[in-house]
């Protein structure tokens, strides 16, 4: 199954299939880190995609956001051949 999840832009609007094995590559546990500054809001990053960093004014929207980002990326890793980040493991 494919959701398609639609991300807006001030002058387009992109409509993009996101696998569903993107999404449960997506739900792993990866290192995020959430920070809040009066600038940004909440900024949320991810150790393992440190190219994406998502800003926005609420904790859950940046993590959301950000679970949208690493979710395209695997996505389009998946569609070229490309490797994925592997997710951390968390040991007790």
């Amino acid at each position: 199954m494919v959701r398609s999840e639609h991300r807006y832009h001030p002058i387009y609007t992109l409509r993009i299939a996101i696998p569903d094995a993107a999404w449960q590559r997506a739900a792993l546990p990866y290192a995020m880190t959430v920070t809040h500054d009066d600038e940004n809001g909440y900024v949320a990053q991810v150790e393992e995609f440190p190219w994406f960093v998502t800003a926005e004014e609420t904790r859950e929207a940046a993590e959301s956001s950000l679970q949208h980002a690493i979710a395209l990326a695997i996505a389009s890793a998946m569609r070229r051949g490309h490797p994925i980040p592997e997710h951390q493991r968390v040991t007790a």
